[in-house]
């Protein structure tokens, strides 16, 4: 490949990704926690890259007073602040503890003796009589940082594949995307330990390798951020107006058929209409059995018995009558139909596609034409 057109892409993807990064720490819509661990990790990723960039191309030679950049092992900041990302994403209550935030502690003192190291070599600031440490330090520095990065991974691993996911309105959705995020973040690793084994043991550069994979995952993560930009802003406004909706409208009392007598019934009734707790992506039985104070079993028996549904079909019912109003109200014109599913309850699009025409024999779509071609 023509190296110019190689970095006019590097280059593209860096911009890419940097853009990206000032979007999800400044939009509203993406104002969460977690976010802002992601996109500080897509700013540590954009540096990472022209860390790699000048070091290449030799513009550290012609500028010697930045050498100390160079220096500067944001591999070591990178991981943590990833795994912070996904720490908080699966749990968005949690406060992080000074346990975690120690994981910075490889960084800090990384960069503190990395800057008195260079404000000897590269500013003649002051002596250092002894400088026998010095190539043991650097020696250790890379070792660890490649330990340091493989325990991350296991760690990230456990989180996002062993652990329980807890509710959170997006997460269901997007969990799949962050294990085929994580899954990149893997190779990315991989490679970098891989093309710094053989930079060191052979004297061969293939540092092109990771400036080719972090520049894909500046890509990828454009595509997906476009899409994911345009779906959290659907999302969030959907919200705003079902919340308005919702206190505009007096709570009238629930209407009860012939037959769903049952105190319980009725109390779980109550939950979804009043609470909507169907919204609740990530509802379970366990989670209604313990609002009724009920077993699971007696829970499952009683929606049987009554509905002549089981648990997960009644529910995906409120959920498929929720998306049916929003399609139909000219309020909800402009969203996108997989934001009103996902608001609607639904943990993905082919769950809400799939429950949507097993309803109402159509799909969301289909559904929302044939009425507008009525009216």
């Amino acid at each position: 490949m023509n190296f110019e057109i190689l970095d006019f892409l590097i280059l593209i993807g860096v911009t890419q990704g940097f853009i990206f990064a000032i979007i999800i720490l400044c939009s509203k819509f993406f104002k969460n926690k977690a976010n802002l661990y992601l996109g500080i990790s897509l700013l540590l990723g954009v540096f990472i890259n022209i860390q790699y960039w000048a070091l290449h191309y030799n513009w550290y030679k012609e500028h010697q007073n930045f050498r100390i950049l160079e220096d500067i092992e944001l591999v070591l900041a990178f991981p943590v602040t990833l795994y912070f990302y996904y720490l908080t994403l699966l749990n968005p209550t949690l406060k992080l503890r000074n346990k975690q935030w120690i994981l910075y502690t490889p960084f800090v003192i990384s960069v503190t003796l990395n800057l008195y190291i260079g404000g000897q070599f590269y500013f003649d600031l002051y002596p250092i009589h002894n400088k026998a440490w010095i190539p043991h330090f650097y020696t250790v520095e890379y070792y660890f940082s490649i330990l340091f990065n493989l325990v991350l991974l296991v760690v990230e691993f456990r989180l996002l594949f062993k652990n329980t996911i807890k509710y959170q309105p997006d997460i269901g959705y997007d969990l799949k995307w962050i294990r085929l995020f994580y899954t990149f973040h893997v190779l990315l690793i991989f490679f970098w330990i891989i093309t710094n084994i053989i930079d060191y043991y052979y004297n061969n550069d293939y540092s092109i390798i990771i400036w080719l994979l972090l520049n894909i995952l500046f890509y990828w993560i454009g595509y997906q951020g476009i899409y994911k930009f345009t779906l959290a802003k659907n999302r969030f406004e959907i919200r705003e107006i079902n919340k308005k909706k919702t206190n505009e409208k007096q709570k009238e009392p629930v209407k009860f058929k012939e037959g769903e007598e049952n105190p319980y019934f009725k109390k779980f009734i109550q939950l979804l209409e009043n609470e909507k707790l169907y919204r609740n992506q990530q509802l379970s039985r366990d989670d209604v059995a313990a609002r009724l104070n009920i077993s699971i079993g007696y829970l499952s028996q009683i929606i049987n018995s009554v509905t002549q549904k089981n648990f997960s079909d009644y529910l995906n019912a409120y959920r498929v009558k929720e998306a049916k109003t929003m399609i139909l109200d000219p309020e909800f014109n402009n969203y996108d139909m997989v934001a009103i599913g996902l608001e609607a309850g639904f943990n993905s699009k082919s769950a809400f596609y799939k429950y949507f025409k097993k309803e109402t024999g159509h799909t969301p779509t289909t559904f929302k034409k044939m009425h507008k071609e009525q009216t």
